[in-house]
């Protein structure tokens, strides 16, 4: 998953991107999770439970959490 700050986006998502972007990825067979709160938290819950290999961000956000493996986009 990749999360991006507000300040750093070039153009805007709307809901419809995100809900024919989920849509694409199913039709793939990729899971998709919605996080409850925090998705950087949500993210490492994830990567502390071997549900995925790293967690990626262009920010250092997800180590507060405890990040086991972290890839900086």
């Amino acid at each position: 998953m990749l999360y991006q700050h507000p300040e750093n986006r070039k153009s805007r998502v709307t809901k419809q991107h995100n809900e024919d972007c989920k849509s694409l990825l199913r039709l793939m067979g990729v899971p998709t999770i919605k996080a409850p709160y925090e998705v950087e938290a949500q993210c490492v819950a994830l990567c502390k439970s071997d549900k995925v290999f790293a967690v990626a961000s262009k920010d250092m956000d997800t180590l507060t959490f405890g990040a086991l493996r972290f890839l900086k986009s």
